[in-house]
């Protein structure tokens, strides 16, 4: 097989895991609304000078503004200094704690209320930064918008592009992956050989594969059959093929492969993921590393007519 599907695994995972991040942060953010008009501030930072000098020159600029203006927000109500002089307190102290520069051709993002900081700062794609001052909003800059509710605009646009990258590399592993199936022609590619590469020490996993777009067959198993796979594994047994229940038998309302086990029913089978979780924890007994099943859908008539439903493809 060629290793381009596998080696695009680590970005997939990553870009993942940054997604996930970025989607709980937005949702605390999105949550809140703070008392004053005023009560939020959302700092950008950007490549060039230290982080403290850019919240300095914010702090001043608003500090002399304030001295020559009565500031009023858009119903007409005098802008205290109290929230801002909590939220300055807040950023000033967190920032010169922190000590980190942003990278070329990004910024970063602190969300803070008078407390502290509400997420960990952001770091972001310059690209993505979008910023639009209301009218009533004479307490913000571009780079420091004080306001009832967090901006959040440009994190918005940064998980679009995330998510549109994630997306590209599912797209090019997919391709990469069917290519490399085609290639191999008739190799045994059976599911039974996930259990085998599962209890292999050796094994850190690989693809399952469903090559039909309308099959509605799970790959479960007996799990009176899985419990001794369990067993047999925990006991120092090796390589173990177990083949999950096949379509013909479950037509046949039969829920263990060997016909041996009939006082369950489907729903007390047990899933690849659920079995995997079991057999992982057998693997980190012995200090090995995790197996790792990534599922993916590739619908094709060649495939599916030359291998069933289902296809399982070891990484090594």
């Amino acid at each position: 097989m060629a290793p381009s599907p596998y080696l695009l695994l680590g970005p997939m995972r990553s870009t993942i895991e940054q997604i996930e991040r970025l989607e709980k942060d937005l949702e605390i953010l999105e949550s809140l609304v703070a008392h004053s008009s005023v009560g939020f501030a959302t700092f950008t930072a950007k490549h060039g000078s230290s982080v403290i000098s850019q919240l300095n020159t914010e702090i001043d600029f608003l500090d002399k503004k304030m001295r020559h203006k009565h500031l009023r927000d858009r119903e007409g109500n005098a802008i205290g200094t109290r929230p801002l002089n909590s939220t300055n307190s807040v950023l000033k102290s967190y920032i010169e704690k922190e000590q980190k520069e942003v990278g070329n051709g990004m910024v970063r993002q602190y969300f803070a209320d008078h407390r502290g900081l509400v997420v960990e700062p952001i770091e972001f794609h310059q690209e993505h930064l979008q910023i639009r001052i209301g009218k009533g909003q004479p307490a913000s800059t571009h780079a420091m918008l004080r306001q009832q509710s967090f901006n959040t605009d440009s994190l918005v646009n940064e998980l679009k592009a995330m998510k549109n990258a994630y997306d590209s590399l599912e797209m090019r592993m997919k391709s990469d992956l069917k290519n490399a199936l085609l290639k191999l022609g008739e190799t045994n590619l059976a599911p039974n050989r996930w259990s085998e590469s599962a209890t292999d020490m050796g094994s850190e996993g690989g693809f399952l594969i469903c090559t039909s777009l309308d099959s509605d067959y799970r790959l479960v198993f007996c799990p009176h059959c899985s419990q001794k796979l369990i067993d047999a594994f925990n006991q120092g047994i090796r390589r173990i093929v177990f083949p999950p229940l096949p379509k013909t038998i479950l037509n046949l309302k039969v829920f263990c492969t060997e016909n041996e086990h009939k006082d369950h029913s489907y729903e007390d089978c047990i899933g690849i993921d659920d079995l995997e979780i079991r057999i992982n924890q057998v693997r980190e007994q012995y200090y090995v590393p995790t197996h790792h099943t990534e599922v993916v859908s590739i619908p094709n008539q060649h495939l599916s007519k030359s291998h069933g439903d289902w296809i399982w493809l070891s990484h090594n």
